[in-house]
């Protein structure tokens, strides 16, 4: 796949349609004053960026499928953000009300949905945001012609993910120590216990997974599935962390980045995650997409005006300077939107 050609497509069409798709989702909460469509409308607003990493991935589906791939991706990462706000901004600790709201994004993934995703959350009117979204991923996902074989991959990386949400989520006295146990228990060894977290939260590998699901070509999904697990998912977390991590030190949340011990050893672990995933893409079918994906994480993510607050300036440097050229140009890039304001839920 032409990288020069997918940034173009990527620009000129998917950024456009991944806003259409977001703003029909806004026009349901639009007027409604209920503590979860205000949630709803605040990850949106937070977290508008993620939507457009999302729809990139979009562009990994064949050709037929592109457009209900995006708008499956578009969903699933408004239903991962919505969900991340209810954990996090509403004080609710309860690990069954979390375990029971991050059920939906198992549904999206199966033929059959459960329900009953407030069952044990102290609010419940959504005006049908999330029942809505979930049904609408679902009833595309499971007609795509290799759901069967790759859906058990699928809903272990789901799990990953909620199960990731849910224990960091819990009572903040506890996150931690129970983080840390799970992680322990199911990391591969090569990770820190920090990064397999930063692996499992993220949608990356959900997404990936989605769009093998269209090809025809399809490729070793235990080997795609172990450059994302291994490369790509934990660069992605941890460089969310990273430019997050001043706010996270005064606001007392936990931040996945402060667990190494030196800023020297975060830097080279962060780089070794980057490296590793640009070299082995010689090994695995369409390495030109995947090795974008690494490329785009770091400019997207060292973009952001956070990265380049003084205490972070001199490692933001570094890892451009790892990334070479091609990142600084992308990044440059990735700058300019931002301040244009077209990766912004106000450009809806």
């Amino acid at each position: 796949m032409d990288q020069v050609m997918l940034i173009y497509e990527f620009l000129a069409d998917t950024i456009a349609r991944a806003k259409k798709r977001a703003s029909k989702w806004q026009k349901i909460l639009k007027g409604e004053n209920t503590v979860l469509c205000q949630e709803a409308v605040k990850s949106m607003h937070d977290k508008a960026f993620h939507l457009f990493g999302a729809s990139f991935i979009s562009l990994y589906a064949d050709k037929e499928y592109r457009n209900s791939s995006l708008e499956v991706m578009v969903d699933l990462q408004l239903i991962a953000d919505y969900l991340d706000n209810l954990s996090d901004e509403l004080g609710i600790f309860s690990y069954r009300s979390l375990r029971r709201l991050h059920s939906a994004l198992l549904d999206c993934l199966t033929e059959k949905a459960t329900g009953g995703y407030y069952d044990f959350y102290p609010h419940r009117e959504d005006s049908g945001y999330l029942h809505n979204l979930v049904d609408s991923c679902r009833q595309k996902v499971t007609s795509w012609p290799q759901i069967n074989l790759i859906r058990p991959f699928l809903l272990e990386q789901a799990k990953l993910y909620s199960n990731l949400q849910i224990y960091k989520h819990g009572e903040k006295r506890y996150r931690s120590k129970t983080l840390k146990i799970w992680c322990e228990r199911k990391r591969d060894k090569k990770l820190f216990w920090w990064e397999f977290a930063a692996s499992a939260g993220s949608t990356l590998p959900v997404f990936i997974l989605l769009a093998e699901t269209t090809r025809k070509d399809r490729s070793d999904v235990q080997k795609l599935m172990g450059y994302y697990s291994k490369r790509i998912a934990p660069l992605h977390i941890l460089l969310d962390y990273f430019i997050d991590r001043q706010y996270d030190k005064k606001a007392d949340e936990l931040n996945l980045v402060s667990y190494y011990p030196t800023e020297e050893i975060m830097q080279k672990r962060m780089i070794g995650f980057y490296n590793d995933s640009q070299k082995t893409t010689l090994s695995i079918r369409n390495g030109g997409f995947h090795k974008l994906v690494g490329k785009g994480l770091l400019a997207l993510y060292l973009s952001d005006a956070k990265a380049l607050i003084p205490e972070n300036r001199s490692t933001t440097k570094k890892f451009l300077d790892q990334g070479g050229m091609a990142v600084k140009i992308l990044q440059k890039g990735c700058f300019i939107l931002r301040k244009k304001g077209s990766l912004d839920i106000n450009s809806f």
